[in-house]
């Protein structure tokens, strides 16, 4: 659907596109006319960045866009990311659930509550975790890249570079991970509020592993998530009611 949130995987280079993996019925187009250039800068594209494509996307890459149009006649599907917030992925890993799953939100980035770690929940079901030291900071630090962006400088959180990713923080990421698995094993909706609930659940497990195999924390997380619905669906009653 045109402004779904996507995280992909570039599968080849041609010439002027990108064909990324979005785990749809064929791969998606991303030409080079639709990203951002590296200092947000504006100007016609070349040659010149036609002939050096890998400079910016290359093959396996994982990336985050938007589903910027639909082809009615072939059904292709053509990405954008010019927003600041899309691009390259670094610094963690993605899996792969029921997109049916995945609620549609106002904001698909979602900040874990400890350890600085964050999550993109796609809406074609792949999910990205990743270590983000910023994610406490999220929005002091975005104001911050969008001037460095308007004066045509180079910001920390544009760079796109891989960082090393402290041990507490690749802990978390696990058990966020396998707390996601959980719920799409569960058949139950993966959001926020689904995922954060989950890690109370799970927070003095030790061993990230036996979230998966401890019965009685699926039954926890099951037990859990229907409460939660219950109380969103009585917070909608109410609203409606007002």
């Amino acid at each position: 659907m045109t402004g779904d949130i996507i995280v992909g995987r570039v599968m080849t280079v041609d010439y002027g596109r990108w064909k990324v993996d979005i785990n749809s019925y064929q791969h998606a187009n991303l030409l080079i006319t639709a990203i951002n250039l590296p200092g947000g800068e504006q100007r016609r594209r070349s040659d010149y960045d036609k002939n050096h494509m890998r400079e910016y996307y290359k093959e396996n890459n994982i990336v985050s866009a938007e589903v910027q149009s639909l082809n009615s006649h072939d059904r292709s599907i053509f990405l954008q990311t010019r927003n600041m917030k899309y691009g390259k992925l670094n610094n963690g890993f993605y899996l792969k659930v029921n997109h049916n799953l995945i609620k549609r939100m106002k904001n698909h980035y979602v900040d874990v509550a400890e350890e600085n770690v964050s999550i993109i929940l796609g809406n074609n079901g792949y999910v990205w975790i990743y270590y983000n030291p910023a994610a406490q900071n999220s929005k002091d630090n975005e104001n911050d890249m969008v001037e460095s962006l308007m004066r045509g400088e180079q910001h920390e959180l544009n760079l796109q570079k891989s960082v090393e990713i402290p041990k507490d923080a690749k802990f978390i990421m696990s058990k966020v991970r396998n707390c996601i698995v959980i719920l799409d094993r569960l058949n139950l909706p993966i959001f926020e509020t689904s995922i954060n609930e989950a890690m109370k659940i799970v927070s003095d497990v030790e061993k990230p592993f036996d979230i998966l195999t401890d019965d009685k924390i699926e039954e926890s997380i099951k037990e859990n998530h229907t409460h939660i619905l219950t109380e969103t669906a009585k917070m909608t009653n109410i609203v409606d009611d007002e």
